[in-house]
Parts: structure tokens; sequence; C-alpha cells
């Protein structure tokens, strides 16, 4: 405090000398801000699927889960069902569980094939729930995969607080009518062959997200910086109009070339068909604000030989 005393006085002296100085004493306040952010992380809790197969036929292979930790997006959990057939149903529970440090919410979600072929039409999905809410209920009328997007498109939004879990519900499965044309035996046990494999993707969103933020830019609107007329000069013709004994003029039958030069940067030519042009006449363009004419005397001049 005693060092800013005394450059405030030295500062004062200083401006006396010169000729000027202060009527009070003046000091600044500051205020130092420091901003710690938080996180947005979901990851998922414990698993279990069961089989609408009583025998114990259709074995569930694996379950495990890939749940990355803090400033690393994209947690996953794997689940691989062995020995499926047509008309069984394999339904898979799991929660998923804030680790944010704020209220979070799951959106957007959509189920999307894995496959070098398409099984979009042979797959089916019978149930649907999050947190207590059946978005489907379809278990008489299985609903195919490919017709899924359809209702998946614009479904709610759940929020959830930090340190909550939210419960998820899938049962999915192989078209009851679905046969070896459709769905091969043995695929992923057989050398050469892939098993059926599809993501259930949930995107994990901040409470306050409204989307807005996620709009892209419109790209500006393209201009013409240049515009130019090019004749062919092979597909054009002039023709001879007589007025008089020894008197007439050229009509030109003209056909080329438009080049546009946009304010990308890009350059695109149009082909223009054919028009005729008499003396005096002009044929004028304009292309994205920019205008052109391209009069008799232009064409006239050293395009035709007479």
């Amino acid at each position: 405090m005693k060092k800013t005393k005394f450059l405030a006085l030295a500062l004062v002296v200083a401006l006396a000398l010169s000729g000027a100085g202060y009527a009070y004493w003046t000091e600044t306040l500051t205020v130092d801000t420091t901003v710690k952010t938080g996180q947005l992380d979901f990851q998922f809790g414990e698993a279990t699927v069961t089989t609408s197969d009583e025998k114990g036929n259709i074995v569930v292979e694996n379950i495990s889960r890939e749940n990355n930790g803090n400033n690393v997006d994209d947690s996953k959990l794997l689940i691989t069902v062995r020995d499926m057939y047509p008309g069984a149903t394999a339904t898979i529970k799991f929660d998923v569980y804030n680790n944010s440090t704020m209220e979070g919410k799951l959106a957007g979600f959509s189920l999307k094939a894995n496959n070098t072929e398409n099984y979009d039409d042979h797959m089916v999905v019978t149930y649907f729930e999050v947190d207590d809410d059946v978005i489907i209920d379809s278990s008489d009328e299985p609903i195919l995969i490919e017709d899924l997007d359809e209702i998946l498109t614009g479904n709610k939004e759940y929020k959830f607080d930090k340190t909550k879990t939210l419960p998820v519900e899938l049962k999915l499965g192989i078209a009851k009518c679905a046969d070896e044309g459709d769905v091969a035996e043995n695929l992923g046990k057989i050398e050469g062959t892939a098993p059926i494999k599809y993501t259930l993707t949930m995107n994990g969103l901040q409470w306050n997200d409204d989307g807005s933020c996620n709009e892209e830019e419109p790209d500006p609107e393209l201009t013409c910086t240049d515009l130019d007329f090019n004749v062919n000069k092979l597909k054009s013709k002039r023709e001879w109009i007589p007025t008089g004994l020894f008197t007439g003029y050229w009509k030109y039958h003209i056909v080329g070339t438009l080049e546009i030069t946009w304010s990308n940067g890009t350059i695109e030519h149009e082909d223009i068909p054919k028009f005729e042009l008499k003396p005096g006449q002009s044929k004028p363009f304009t292309r994205g604000g920019y205008s052109i004419d391209v009069h008799y005397d232009d064409i006239n001049v050293g395009i035709f030989s007479n």
C-alpha cells in the first residue's frame, strides 16, 4: 500500500512541475473473476438381456460397457445375442447415469444398422420405453426397423438431474416370416459371414440445450461478378436480307455460351439457344444481378468473313 501511495504522490509532483495538479486523491478498485467449468458426462449403468425363447436356445453371449471418463465423449454399451431365429426377440434393459455437474437430458433416439447387407426390412422392434414413457408397444404388429425413423423423429426429451439414472428398455428381433433368403442361417458363426449389428444412439445434452446453437448459418447468396458471351462460330450462321436491287443487310443467327463468374470463384458455362440479331439490335443477358448486352456490331466485326 505504501508503494501505491508513493507512486501516486510522485505522479502528482510530476504533474505539478509541468503546470497541472489534482484536487483529490484517487484509487482504482478492481474485481478479478475466475470461472471454472463443469462437465457433461453420461455413462451406462447395469444392463440385462432376456429373450422370448423359453427353451434356452438363444444365448446372451456378451454384455459389456465402455464408459469413458471426464472430457471424453461417446460411451458405449455392447451386447451380443447368439442363435437368434425368425420370430424371436431380445429385450434389452439398461440405465443411463448422469455423471455431469448439471441437469441433463436424453433426446434424438435412432436405431441404425452397422451391416454391409440391409436387414432393415426383416428386423423388427416391438417395444421401446424411456423413463416409464412407452414410445412403442406393438407386439401384435411389430414395426420394421426401416419404418422406425418416422416414429422416432421428433421424439421427446427426457430430463434427469445430476447423479440420477434414466431407465431404457428396447425389444427387437427377427421378423417372424423372414426366410433364409432374407436372413441367412449361422450369420457371424461361419467364416466369411458377418453378424447382424445395430446401434441405438441417444444424444446426451445439457438441460438448457434448445438446439438453437446447432442451426447452420445459410450460405451467403451468390452474385455474379463477371459475365461474358462467346459465339459458337461453327453453329452460328448469317443470312443476307435484301432490301432493294443492290441494298440489304446481314441478319445473324447466333448460338453461343455464357461464361458466368460467381462471387465464390466458380465459373459456370451456360449454352444459349439460337437467337437472331439485326443491325441496331442487341440481346440482353442477366445472371445473378449482373447484366450485359450482346450487340449486333460486336457480332458483325471479326466473327464472319465476307
